[in-house]
Protein backbone atom coordinates (compact mmCIF):
# COMPACT_ATOMS: atom_id res chain seq x y z
CA UNK A 1 0.00 0.00 0.00
CA UNK A 2 1.28 3.45 -0.80
CA UNK A 3 -0.74 5.19 1.90
CA UNK A 4 -1.55 4.64 5.57
CA UNK A 5 -2.13 0.86 5.99
CA UNK A 6 -4.80 1.58 8.64
CA UNK A 7 -7.13 2.97 5.94
CA UNK A 8 -9.88 0.73 4.60
CA UNK A 9 -10.17 0.88 0.81
CA UNK A 10 -11.28 -1.09 -2.22
CA UNK A 11 -8.87 -2.28 -4.91
CA UNK A 12 -9.35 -4.02 -8.21
CA UNK A 13 -6.58 -6.42 -9.27
CA UNK A 14 -6.00 -7.84 -12.73
CA UNK A 15 -3.72 -10.82 -13.34
CA UNK A 16 -2.24 -11.96 -16.63
CA UNK A 17 0.06 -14.94 -16.87
CA UNK A 18 1.70 -17.35 -19.27
CA UNK A 19 3.13 -20.84 -18.80
CA UNK A 20 5.69 -22.27 -21.21
CA UNK A 21 6.84 -25.90 -20.92
CA UNK A 22 10.64 -26.20 -21.16
CA UNK A 23 10.64 -29.99 -20.81
CA UNK A 24 8.41 -32.73 -19.39
CA UNK A 25 9.35 -31.76 -15.82
CA UNK A 26 10.26 -28.07 -16.06
CA UNK A 27 7.94 -25.11 -16.73
CA UNK A 28 8.55 -21.39 -17.12
CA UNK A 29 5.82 -19.22 -15.57
CA UNK A 30 5.54 -15.45 -15.87
CA UNK A 31 2.70 -13.25 -14.73
CA UNK A 32 1.79 -9.69 -13.86
CA UNK A 33 -0.56 -8.42 -11.15
CA UNK A 34 -1.79 -4.83 -11.37
CA UNK A 35 -3.82 -3.24 -8.57
CA UNK A 36 -5.94 -0.13 -8.98
CA UNK A 37 -7.12 1.63 -5.82
CA UNK A 38 -10.73 2.77 -6.19
CA UNK A 39 -10.55 5.10 -3.18
CA UNK A 40 -7.52 7.00 -4.50
CA UNK A 41 -8.51 6.70 -8.16
CA UNK A 42 -5.03 5.59 -9.17
CA UNK A 43 -2.79 2.59 -9.49
CA UNK A 44 -1.19 1.42 -6.28
CA UNK A 45 0.83 -1.69 -7.01
CA UNK A 46 2.28 -3.59 -9.96
CA UNK A 47 4.04 -6.95 -9.53
CA UNK A 48 5.95 -9.08 -12.03
CA UNK A 49 6.61 -12.69 -11.06
CA UNK A 50 8.74 -15.36 -12.72
CA UNK A 51 8.93 -18.96 -11.52
CA UNK A 52 10.57 -22.13 -12.81
CA UNK A 53 8.96 -25.14 -11.11
CA UNK A 54 10.51 -28.60 -11.39
CA UNK A 55 8.16 -31.60 -11.15
CA UNK A 56 9.97 -33.97 -8.77
CA UNK A 57 7.14 -36.55 -8.97
CA UNK A 58 3.36 -36.56 -9.43
CA UNK A 59 2.84 -35.22 -5.88
CA UNK A 60 5.65 -32.69 -5.53
CA UNK A 61 6.97 -29.60 -7.36
CA UNK A 62 9.93 -27.50 -6.31
CA UNK A 63 10.37 -24.04 -7.79
CA UNK A 64 12.70 -21.07 -7.82
CA UNK A 65 11.80 -17.61 -8.98
CA UNK A 66 11.94 -13.84 -8.80
CA UNK A 67 9.36 -11.19 -7.90
CA UNK A 68 9.50 -7.44 -8.53
CA UNK A 69 7.05 -5.28 -6.58
CA UNK A 70 6.51 -1.75 -7.85
CA UNK A 71 4.68 0.37 -5.29
CA UNK A 72 3.72 3.05 -7.80
CA UNK A 73 4.24 6.08 -5.53
CA UNK A 74 6.73 4.53 -3.10
CA UNK A 75 9.74 2.21 -3.03
CA UNK A 76 10.26 -0.91 -5.21
CA UNK A 77 11.35 -4.35 -3.99
CA UNK A 78 12.94 -7.40 -5.59
CA UNK A 79 12.73 -10.88 -4.08
CA UNK A 80 14.32 -14.25 -4.79
CA UNK A 81 11.66 -16.90 -4.16
CA UNK A 82 11.40 -20.63 -3.69
CA UNK A 83 8.32 -22.82 -3.52
CA UNK A 84 7.34 -26.32 -2.58
CA UNK A 85 3.96 -27.50 -3.94
CA UNK A 86 2.32 -30.67 -2.67
CA UNK A 87 -0.52 -32.30 -4.65
CA UNK A 88 -3.03 -34.46 -2.74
Amino acid sequence: MTFNPGNMSMEVTTKLGFIFPLSKRILFKIWNEYSYNLEKGSAGLNEVLIEIPYKVNKNLDFGIGWRHTDRIHAFDSDYATSSLTLYF
